[in-house]
């Protein structure tokens, strides 16, 4: 686990530098969408309608849960964040950087299995 902690800070470390090398000229649309649909879609994302991650652990887990709803909590941030950086995907032109939220996606999917196996081990059928 301590593994997809220290992957999970390491795209939040791409993320932002991802954010910081875009000059303003380049943070102007690269897409075509006449709908600003995917800007909606961010929107809704950095609006903490999809992913809040103001969420406190505590607030999150009141202490009674199974290991196994703590890995279907966790499967299911993993698949949150997948849906945002896919969003993100369309957005970002390969010159700047989506090559980098290819690898991040890709790594929230190993995460996945991981978990799922996890789970297959520990948690097995009654």
């Amino acid at each position: 686990m301590t593994i997809i902690a220290e992957q999970e800070d390491e795209h939040c470390a791409i993320f932002s530098a991802l954010r910081r090398q875009l000059a303003s000229k380049d943070q102007e649309a690269t897409t075509y969408d006449p709908g600003q649909e995917a800007e909606a879609y961010l929107r809704a994302m950095a609006d903490r309608r999809v992913v809040d991650v103001s969420r406190r652990p505590q607030d999150v887990l009141k202490g009674a849960e199974s290991f196994a709803d703590i890995l279907g909590i966790a499967v299911g941030m993993e698949k949150d964040s997948i849906a945002f950086y896919v969003g993100m995907q369309d957005m970002v032109p390969p010159a700047l950087g989506r090559d980098k939220l290819d690898l991040i996606i890709k790594e929230e999917k190993k995460h996945i299995v991981f978990l799922s196996q996890l789970f297959d081990e520990q948690c097995p059928p009654s």
